[in-house]
């Protein structure tokens, strides 16, 4: 057959019998038929495109189907405006796609349940280890097994640790676990194991519960400058009030009742050892258990519209909220203990010699 300038605007329609490509059909008005052996192959001379697909804007420039499924779409590559986009289909409805330019550029539905331990993104590395899986049940896996664990990284790219973040915008959390009912009060949002055995973990209603109570401190004197006895600590210990109190309920549905404490209130001790007490921007819970605190982003809210904050996001903070720092109150109470026990002693003595006289 004399050679054609095949596609020159044509439309072509290719049957697959055995192992042959043939076309039977042709706007051109072409009435041979042409048969491509085990297929069809294009090639091009060094920097010429084998294929070039010239679309109309906003419509397919190339389109995959089933000969199986009674034509069915599988998929289409499309010229969007100056843009490119290329999705992939089941049962003609789209359920991947890739687009050079939009609101969303990769997109997949998958037909997992969502306790499916099926993979949606599985990444394999070439010696057969895998490198990343994202299963339907939602979880995420980093690694194949204990000896080629992966790092995740946020902010930086030379992670040192499993999961690093660097973050130095003030305004964010460097891990927050959030759990959006009441009735998972008892949860264990944080916990570490050895071997199995839970040593450490953080209830979800605030508990910190440790297998070992110990925490450490550097003490080395190499490390310390400046060391000189403490002055006492009795007349701060004795004025210090001590308080039973419930915290107030969290602003939410179904909140559980507050379980009664003894501590103290930083206003009191603040009089007394200033030191002790800090002072940290309200919570969105906290201004809604007062708003002296501060006020909340509204549904209203111009910047909440634009998407730019969320309901419930803290707007203004006309109060800090003051804290305690314990730590440096037992240790006060340490030392007031030792001034008590050195007077008891003393105390002691005199008792023995008058009994003796």
């Amino acid at each position: 057959m004399a050679t054609q300038d095949l596609f020159n605007g044509h439309k072509y329609v290719f049957t697959k019998v055995s192992s042959s490509l043939v076309l039977d059909d042709a706007t051109d008005n072409s009435h041979e038929t042409i048969t491509f052996r085990e297929g069809m192959v294009v090639s091009a001379s060094s920097g010429e495109y084998p294929i070039t697909i010239k679309a109309p804007s906003n419509q397919t420039g190339l389109q995959l189907i089933s000969y199986e499924s009674g034509n069915d779409i599988v998929a289409k590559l499309e010229a969007r405006s100056d843009d490119g986009f290329f999705g992939l289909y089941s049962n003609n409805s789209i359920t991947n796609y890739l687009n050079s330019n939009g609101a969303t550029m990769h997109y997949m539905k998958t037909s997992l349940a969502t306790n499916s331990t099926s993979n949606i993104v599985h990444i394999e590395q070439s010696d057969g280890v895998d490198a990343f899986r994202i299963r339907g049940n939602k979880d995420i896996i980093v690694g194949q097994s204990s000896s080629h664990t992966g790092r995740i990284a946020f902010g930086t790219s030379s992670p040192t640790a499993i999961m690093q973040i660097y973050d130095g915008t003030t305004a964010n959390y460097g891990y927050m676990h959030k759990y959006s009912t009441t009735s998972l009060s008892y949860v264990k949002c944080l916990g570490v194991q050895r071997a199995s055995v839970e040593k450490f973990f953080v209830y979800s209603y605030g508990k910190i519960h440790a297998y070992s109570t110990s925490i450490a401190s550097v003490s080395d004197s190499r490390l310390k400058e400046e060391i000189v006895d403490a002055n006492s600590q009795w007349d701060d210990i004795k004025a210090i009030e001590w308080k039973n109190f419930k915290m107030k309920k969290d602003v939410v549905p179904d909140a559980p009742e507050e379980h009664k404490q003894l501590g103290v209130i930083a206003q009191q001790v603040e009089t007394i050892s200033p030191s002790l007490v800090d002072e940290s921007p309200p919570t969105t819970n906290q201004i809604k258990q007062n708003p002296i605190f501060g006020t909340l982003y509204t549904a209203e809210d111009q910047e909440v519209i634009d998407g730019e904050k969320e309901v419930d996001d803290v707007k203004e903070v006309h109060h800090n909220v003051k804290d305690m720092n314990y730590s440096i109150l037992w240790m006060k109470s340490c030392k007031a203990l030792q001034e008590a026990m050195i007077r008891i002693e003393q105390l002691e003595a005199k008792v023995t010699a008058l009994e003796n006289n």
